[in-house]
Parts: structure tokens; C-alpha cells; sequence
């Protein structure tokens, strides 16, 4: 073979070892665009599943139901008007943890008399807030606010005053609104505050007469 003919021959094995190089560089190449497209998808799939059930959970509406549980007479000997005292249970049936706002009307007490044309209407009528006894000191603190937890159930006990016996309207009135799991702050774009009326009609017997006697207890409100 003449040093041409080796040439050529050389030059065609070094042509074709260049075009499988380039080949095995372009699919392993490609191999690892393909993989990494693949796993970023995967990320942005997994990424978007979690986003839309965050959205999912947070547009779910809390649910309170409030029960009024007990229901205790007190008068001051030698004068006719006296107190009630009102045992409420509060419970989180809701899938999201939610906050309950006390103000100043949680508990609204009024006595039902007969008006002009035998009509029935609220007199006497007294509103207090919910009070608790702080770590130190003898006077009671306004309670403005409660967390629950979902599934938790706590009683909260009001206090009201009463203008002697009589049938009474009790109504116990709060505000609430969904807050985030794990800060425990208000979800401001899901935060839809939402009202909570229970009522109960109490015969209050007066002084020396027994306890107050309620009526039979409805089912649990859920708002």
C-alpha cells in the first residue's frame, strides 16, 4: 500500500472515530437533558400539588358550634335583682384551626314581658363580656379572644344580670375566622369573619325558689 493509499485510510478511520464520539456525546448529551427536564418537572408537579392543596385546605370555611351547658341563678339576699350564670361550651368541628372574638355582647340577658297588644318584648336588657382571672391580682380581665385547635372543645363561663324572676332570653353572640396552622395569625385572604348566635329561654324562679331552669337544650349551633 503506497503512503497515499495509508493516508486516505487514516484519514477515514479518524473521520469516522470523530462522527462516533460525536454521536455517543450527543445521546449521552441528550440522556442528561432528558433526565434533568424530567426531574424538574417532577419538582414543578410536586411544587404545584402542594400549592393547590394549601388553597384546598385554606378555603375551607371553619366551623364552630357553641352549646349552652349550664345555667345557674344567684341573688343577694335583700335585693331583687341577682345573676345568671351561664356555662358555654365551644368546639372546633371544622377542618381549620380558628379564632373566636369575645366582645363586649358575648352574653346578652333580657326579660320577655308582655307589651301593648299582648305582644312580647325584651326589657331589662344587660350585655357583658367574657372575663377570666389573671395570674396575679384579684380583678378579672376582659377575655377578647380564644384559639382553637381543630377538634378542641373548651367551656367559657358568662356572667349576666338579671331584674328579678321572670322568663329570660339568653344569647350568646361571638365573631369567627379561620387562622393559619402553624403561625397562628389570621389568614388575611381567606380571613371570612363569621357570626355565631346561640339563644336559650331561662324561667329564673328568684330568691330562695331553686335554680334557674332552662329550657330543653336545642342541638349545638354550627355556623
Amino acid at each position: 500500500m503506497t503512503v497515499p493509499e495509508q493516508v486516505e485510510v487514516i484519514k477515514g478511520l479518524a473521520e469516522t472515530a470523530a462522527i462516533v464520539v460525536g454521536g455517543l456525546w450527543a445521546a449521552w448529551t441528550f440522556h442528561k437533558l432528558q433526565r434533568a427536564r424530567a426531574s424538574e418537572a417532577d419538582v414543578n408537579r410536586a411544587l404545584a400539588e402542594t400549592r393547590e392543596s394549601e388553597r384546598r385546605l385554606l378555603a375551607q370555611e371553619p366551623n364552630l358550634e357553641i352549646d349552652i351547658t349550664d345555667v345557674a341563678e344567684y341573688h343577694v339576699p335583700g335585693l331583687e335583682q341577682g345573676c345568671l350564670g351561664i356555662g358555654v361550651q365551644f368546639a372546633n368541628t371544622g377542618l381549620r384551626n380558628l379564632e373566636v372574638i369575645l366582645d363586649g355582647s358575648a352574653l346578652s340577658v333580657g326579660r320577655l314581658v308582655l307589651g301593648d297588644r299582648r305582644r312580647l318584648r325584651l326589657t331589662d336588657i344587660h350585655r357583658s363580656a367574657a372575663h377570666y382571672l389573671p395570674e396575679t391580682g384579684p380583678a378579672l380581665q376582659q377575655m377578647t379572644s380564644r384559639v382553637f385547635r381543630v377538634g378542641q372543645r373548651r367551656r367559657v363561663l358568662l356572667i349576666g344580670r338579671i331584674a328579678g324572676p321572670g322568663l329570660y332570653l339568653v344569647q350568646v353572640q361571638v365573631l369567627y375566622r379561620g387562622i393559619e396552622f402553624e403561625v397562628e395569625t389570621p389568614a388575611e385572604d381567606f380571613g371570612v369573619v363569621v357570626r355565631a348566635v346561640e339563644q336559650r329561654l331561662v324561667r329564673v324562679v328568684g330568691e330562695d325558689a331553686g335554680p334557674a331552669v332552662a329550657e330543653p337544650p336545642s342541638p349545638p349551633s354550627a355556623r
